[in-house]
């Protein structure tokens, strides 16, 4: 991914050397900014834990030693402040962490939306209220549920969807600046 700070290269790469359960960065990204926009506060100690361990009932992540996992820490609370201050201040200036496919150019969302389900998940109850909201929150998410099933591979959605969810991905993230957040 270019164009990124250099404390977000240093947060990918010190994702990507945790190994194959680390959520990647977009996907960390995405994670967070469902974390900031739901309903319910999420507490770092219950969420922390799912960055280095998505997949596995194992959680302990793969540090070397206090200062590897104090410098981890303070990369992924940095990057949280600074989308929370970003959706908070300047809703409009939020910008999702897309990777592009450098063989022909596809922009690919996919992860992104896998992390914001992942805390979806987290509090689906909180959720479900929203798409009894008004229409444009409920509009919001019901496409971003649409795009996370079309991520996970749900054909119903991927029917519905097939010529337009590439084109669709930023229409559907714009209202995120119009959601309820706890921040």
């Amino acid at each position: 991914m270019s164009g990124l700070s250099r404390r977000l290269k240093q947060l990918d790469e010190e994702l990507l050397a945790l190994g194959e359960e680390t959520m990647l960065l977009e996907e960390l990204d995405g994670f967070i900014a469902g974390l900031l926009v739901c309903p319910d506060l999420i507490k770092p100690g219950e969420w922390l834990p799912i960055i280095w361990n998505r997949d596995s009932a194992d959680q302990q992540p793969a540090f070397d030693n206090l200062d590897h996992v104090n410098r981890v820490l303070g990369l992924v609370m940095e990057h949280y402040n600074s989308v929370a201050r970003t959706l908070m201040e300047r809703p409009d200036r939020y910008s999702p962490l897309f990777s592009v496919d450098t063989r022909n150019g596809d922009i690919l969302w996919e992860l992104w939306i896998e992390g914001f389900e992942t805390a979806v998940e987290l509090r689906p109850e909180a959720w479900r209220k929203l798409l009894d909201a008004d229409a444009d929150t409920a509009a919001a998410i019901s496409g971003m549920l649409k795009l996370a099933a079309i991520a996970r591979g749900d054909q119903t959605a991927k029917d519905s969807q097939a010529a337009s969810a590439p084109s669709s991905v930023a229409s559907t993230l714009d209202p995120l600046e119009n959601l309820p957040r706890h921040i």
